[in-house]
């Protein structure tokens, strides 16, 4: 990661890292979930268009005592993008889900190559492949997951403690940080009309950078003037075959609105299907 991102992320999350732990003070910290923070590639500032994608939540992670000793190591605390070897595969590579594989259909069809090589950990020694791994920036509307966890009673976490993690930890949720650490050119949100929404979340003045509805209203989009951000708000992946959507689909609808606007004009699209 680059210098100017980290800069911001500490001046943006330090503060609020710090009003969150004093929030919390005397809590039992053990086995409760640290917060996630978003993050970026190594590749992502100098990128020509810059990419975000927003989830729902993340899988809880147990290090809240290592959170509060987190100072400078708070840049980078939840990334799962960047690795230490050029020619290693990130650690969301492993993950077989939907969404990241969303992601991966998105990122080869913005880039023109093939979508199997992106998916495959093979192809980590290939700098095109890599430089795209590399390449978006990653969120979530959720820093601690939507709902109390079944599981996590049987480590010994209460309801009652991780409730007042979730509500400590809505500091952290606003777009508003996002947008002015990593300052994307394009931000596609995967998680529309779902259950337990975060509307605190979303930026300020947002309905009214309304602009369009796309792909037979299964998109909105919108024009964020002060950050120049393009954003895409969709379902997320897990819902597709549910509504019926056809993810080849939302990516030609944004990728056909961002080359009208001239933001990749070099788009063939001719690798998507129909």
């Amino acid at each position: 990661m680059s210098y100017n991102i980290e800069k911001r992320f500490l001046r943006v999350y330090n503060p609020l890292r710090d009003q969150f732990l004093l929030s919390i003070k005397g809590i039992n910290e053990a086995n409760l979930p640290s917060p996630f923070l978003p993050h970026s590639g190594l590749k992502y500032e100098k990128s020509d268009l810059r990419v975000a994608f927003i989830g729902m939540d993340s899988s809880p992670d147990p290090r809240l005592a290592e959170f509060r000793l987190a100072k400078k190591s708070l840049f980078g605390w939840s990334d799962i993008i960047s690795t230490d070897v050029p020619e290693e595969a990130p650690e969301f590579l492993d993950y077989r889900h939907v969404f990241w594989n969303f992601i991966l259909k998105f990122l080869a069809n913005l880039h023109g190559v093939d979508e199997s090589k992106l998916r495959n950990s093979e192809y980590a020694n290939e700098k095109v492949i890599n430089d795209i791994w590399q390449s978006f920036a990653y969120g979530n509307v959720n820093s601690v997951l939507v709902s109390y966890p079944g599981l996590e009673k049987g480590k010994g976490v209460s309801l009652e403690n991780w409730s007042k993690i979730k509500t400590a930890s809505k500091i952290f949720d606003k777009a508003d940080y996002f947008l002015s650490v990593f300052q994307p050119h394009v931000m596609i949100i995967l998680h529309y009309n779902e259950q337990n929404f975060n509307w605190d979340w979303l930026p300020k003045d947002f309905e009214s950078a309304y602009v369009d509805s796309l792909a037979n209203d299964k998109i909105d989009y919108y024009y964020l003037s002060k950050s120049n951000t393009h954003v895409f708000w969709t379902y997320h992946p897990r819902s597709f075959a549910y509504q019926q959507i056809d993810a080849n689909e939302i990516v030609r609808s944004i990728l056909e609105t961002l080359k009208n606007k001239n933001k990749c004009s070099s788009l063939s699209l001719s690798g998507l299907k129909k």
